[in-house]
Protein backbone atom coordinates (compact mmCIF):
# COMPACT_ATOMS: atom_id res chain seq x y z
CA UNK A 1 0.00 0.00 0.00
CA UNK A 2 1.52 3.33 -1.10
CA UNK A 3 0.01 6.63 -0.07
CA UNK A 4 0.85 9.84 -1.92
CA UNK A 5 0.33 12.79 0.42
CA UNK A 6 0.02 15.21 -2.51
CA UNK A 7 2.34 17.91 -3.87
CA UNK A 8 1.25 20.57 -1.36
CA UNK A 9 1.59 18.44 1.79
CA UNK A 10 4.11 19.48 4.47
CA UNK A 11 6.07 16.23 3.95
CA UNK A 12 6.58 16.77 0.21
CA UNK A 13 7.38 20.46 0.72
CA UNK A 14 10.00 19.51 3.32
CA UNK A 15 11.61 16.90 1.06
CA UNK A 16 11.71 19.33 -1.89
CA UNK A 17 13.20 22.07 0.29
CA UNK A 18 15.93 19.71 1.48
CA UNK A 19 16.70 18.62 -2.10
CA UNK A 20 16.95 22.29 -3.15
CA UNK A 21 19.24 23.02 -0.20
CA UNK A 22 21.51 20.13 -1.25
CA UNK A 23 21.67 21.34 -4.84
CA UNK A 24 19.10 19.18 -6.58
CA UNK A 25 18.01 15.57 -6.86
CA UNK A 26 21.25 14.24 -8.32
CA UNK A 27 24.45 14.56 -6.31
CA UNK A 28 27.29 16.51 -7.88
CA UNK A 29 30.75 15.46 -6.90
CA UNK A 30 33.78 17.40 -7.96
CA UNK A 31 36.79 15.21 -7.29
CA UNK A 32 39.78 16.93 -5.75
CA UNK A 33 43.20 16.42 -7.26
CA UNK A 34 45.46 14.21 -5.17
CA UNK A 35 48.08 16.96 -5.12
CA UNK A 36 45.56 19.26 -3.41
CA UNK A 37 44.92 16.74 -0.66
CA UNK A 38 48.38 15.39 0.06
CA UNK A 39 51.95 16.21 -0.81
CA UNK A 40 53.22 13.44 -3.07
CA UNK A 41 56.73 12.00 -2.64
CA UNK A 42 59.47 13.68 -4.63
CA UNK A 43 60.76 12.04 -7.82
CA UNK A 44 64.05 11.03 -6.20
CA UNK A 45 62.06 8.59 -4.05
CA UNK A 46 61.88 6.35 -7.09
CA UNK A 47 65.40 6.88 -8.46
CA UNK A 48 66.57 3.50 -7.17
CA UNK A 49 64.40 1.97 -9.89
CA UNK A 50 65.71 4.21 -12.66
CA UNK A 51 69.32 3.06 -12.48
CA UNK A 52 68.60 -0.50 -11.42
CA UNK A 53 70.50 -2.48 -8.83
CA UNK A 54 74.14 -3.52 -9.28
CA UNK A 55 73.34 -6.86 -7.64
CA UNK A 56 70.48 -9.27 -8.15
CA UNK A 57 67.46 -8.50 -5.99
CA UNK A 58 64.11 -10.18 -5.54
CA UNK A 59 60.99 -8.23 -6.37
CA UNK A 60 59.93 -8.59 -2.74
CA UNK A 61 63.11 -6.88 -1.54
CA UNK A 62 62.66 -4.15 -4.14
CA UNK A 63 59.09 -3.63 -2.95
CA UNK A 64 60.27 -3.48 0.68
CA UNK A 65 62.79 -0.80 -0.29
CA UNK A 66 60.16 1.24 -2.11
CA UNK A 67 57.68 0.89 0.73
CA UNK A 68 60.33 2.02 3.24
CA UNK A 69 61.09 5.11 1.15
CA UNK A 70 57.39 5.91 0.74
CA UNK A 71 56.73 5.53 4.46
CA UNK A 72 59.57 7.93 5.24
CA UNK A 73 58.37 10.57 2.77
CA UNK A 74 56.60 13.19 4.87
CA UNK A 75 52.85 13.57 4.75
CA UNK A 76 52.43 10.74 2.27
CA UNK A 77 54.35 8.34 4.50
CA UNK A 78 52.15 9.08 7.49
CA UNK A 79 49.23 7.75 5.48
CA UNK A 80 50.89 4.46 4.51
CA UNK A 81 49.66 1.65 6.70
CA UNK A 82 51.26 -1.68 5.85
CA UNK A 83 49.02 -4.62 6.54
CA UNK A 84 51.61 -7.33 6.99
CA UNK A 85 50.86 -10.99 7.33
CA UNK A 86 52.53 -13.53 9.59
CA UNK A 87 55.11 -14.07 6.84
CA UNK A 88 56.46 -10.50 7.05
CA UNK A 89 59.78 -11.76 8.36
CA UNK A 90 60.06 -14.16 5.43
CA UNK A 91 59.51 -11.31 2.98
CA UNK A 92 62.21 -9.10 4.50
CA UNK A 93 59.86 -6.73 6.26
CA UNK A 94 61.02 -7.62 9.76
CA UNK A 95 62.91 -4.32 10.14
CA UNK A 96 59.58 -2.50 9.69
CA UNK A 97 58.35 -3.72 13.09
CA UNK A 98 60.83 -1.58 15.00
CA UNK A 99 61.35 1.17 12.44
CA UNK A 100 57.67 2.02 11.93
CA UNK A 101 56.29 0.71 15.22
CA UNK A 102 54.30 -2.09 13.62
CA UNK A 103 53.09 -4.37 16.38
CA UNK A 104 51.84 -7.88 15.73
CA UNK A 105 51.05 -9.43 19.11
CA UNK A 106 49.71 -12.66 17.62
CA UNK A 107 52.28 -13.45 14.96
Amino acid sequence: FFRNPGPESPEVKYIKAQRDRLGGYLPLRTPAKVSDIIELPKADTYKMFDAGSPKAMSTTMAFAGLLRKLMKSGDFGKRCVPMVTDEARTFGLNSFFHEFKIHAPFG
